[in-house]
């Protein structure tokens, strides 16, 4: 009796230790930074002038940079969600998958709302690759 106790415990311990594991990961990722600077100009600038007539446009607001290989990272996470084994490396200025399902449907529709992303983390094309290196697909950003 005691040593099946013993193991229910052990086994509850172990499920918790891989279950407390994944969100704290989802939970602690980072966000991402903010150009440098960005808040402590806005607290010494000078107060605004009145709107005049001819308003003149204000310029976009800051937006927060986004890094290649966080990008790279989800990505790769989501098409392993998908059971499209595939890795996902930034290599210079563009993206490659390699995976043996670049052919999949599914392997496009999962590529495609990410794209934006590396657009905007200054990378310029995105290449999907069998394992044997012969590109599948290629997708300009």
């Amino acid at each position: 009796m005691f040593a099946l106790l013993a193991a229910l415990l052990v086994a509850g311990g172990i499920i918790w230790f891989f279950v407390n594991r994944k969100h704290n990961e989802s939970a602690a990722a980072p966000a991402p930074a903010i150009e440098a600077g960005a808040g402590s100009a806005s607290a010494a600038a000078p107060p605004a002038p009145p709107p005049s007539a001819t308003a003149t446009p204000s310029p976009a607001p800051v937006q927060p940079t986004v890094r290649a290989d966080d990008v790279a990272r989800n990505l790769e996470r989501d098409l392993k969600k998908q059971r499209l084994w595939s890795t996902v490396a930034v290599v210079g200025d563009h993206v490659d998958v390699r995976s043996s399902s670049c052919g999949d449907a599914a392997m496009k529709t999962t590529i495609q709302p990410t794209l934006g992303a590396f657009r905007a983390a200054g990378l310029t094309k995105l290449r999907c690759l069998e394992q044997s290196g012969a590109v599948v697909f290629a997708r300009d950003l």
